[in-house]
């Protein structure tokens, strides 16, 4: 299912600390519906390109945030792969759920995939199971 998707890269001026470098946040939209995160980086905003959304110039700091930097566009476009082969509705809760790399199914324990092991077993008795076979000790 085709999904809108957009990312966008910006220097936040708001949240500049005291030595004047500005964090970089990252930006999701999704059908209308947004999140932010920090990209724990920041940078003086003088370097920053908003239209290319990266650093200016070929300093090992600027190098060092650009590919950063792609490596978050490149996981968005993954995570984006990833769901739309699942063929799903995607929705931003279940996108950044993707992202962040949290379980999104209910894992289960050991206990329960027996109880319902022997509820099958014991809808089964006489069918394709004896009596005995259910019959705890």
């Amino acid at each position: 299912m085709k999904v809108n998707l957009a990312l966008h890269i910006y220097a936040r001026a708001a949240k500049a600390n005291a030595a004047g470098v500005h964090p970089l946040y990252v930006r999701i939209t999704i059908d209308g519906k947004r999140t932010e995160f920090s990209s724990k980086k920041f940078i003086n905003p003088k370097q920053w390109d908003p239209k290319m959304m990266k650093m200016k110039g070929s300093s090992e700091e600027a190098r060092t945030i650009n590919s950063y930097l792609e490596t978050i566009k490149s996981k968005v476009n993954q995570t984006q792969i990833i769901l739309e082969y699942q063929e799903e509705p995607i929705t931003l809760e279940k996108f950044m759920s993707a992202y962040l790399g949290k379980k999104s199914e209910k894992e289960r324990t050991l206990i329960p995939i027996f109880q319902d092991h022997n509820k099958r077993v014991k809808s089964l008795i006489g069918v394709k199971y004896s009596a005995g076979t259910h019959d705890p000790l």
